[in-house]
């Protein structure tokens, strides 16, 4: 598991910061203090639609501001976590997820997935970088 520290206050939203990049976006998360030290978050999937797969992005609901201490990457989702998140156990078991933990030390998870038939496949971007293929 690999951590961000951001520790600072974030605007949060699901607005795609690289539109030359097709992408669905799961969290964009960017620092209101242009003079942090963390600036930037983007977690997204590319959006190119192929037969027969189910693909998207989830997030808890999150508030469009909040204090972030950091965010965590290759979490696991409980099956309750997946069910709050409205996805299905083939969902939940393609799905690349996170956890971001704010100032209240309250956890918020989302992520990006890929139900397929083993044919098709997504890139998973971080911050606009191929991190894995779903």
């Amino acid at each position: 598991m690999a951590m961000i520290k951001v520790n600072t206050l974030c605007r949060i939203d699901e607005e795609n910061p690289t539109p030359v990049k097709r992408q669905e976006i799961a969290l964009n998360v960017t620092a209101v203090d242009p003079k942090a030290d963390f600036q930037n978050f983007v977690l997204g999937i590319d959006d190119y639609i192929q037969c027969c797969e189910d693909f998207g992005s989830f997030s808890d609901d999150i508030p469009e501001q909040l204090f972030v201490k950091a965010i965590y990457s290759d979490e696991e989702l409980t099956k309750e976590q997946a069910e709050r998140l409205s996805l299905s156990d083939e969902e939940a078991d393609a799905a690349i997820v996170f956890k971001l933990v704010d100032g209240d030390d309250k956890e918020y998870y989302f992520g990006v997935y890929n139900d397929h038939n083993g044919y098709y496949s997504h890139v998973v971007y971080e911050n606009g970088k191929e991190i894995d293929y779903l």
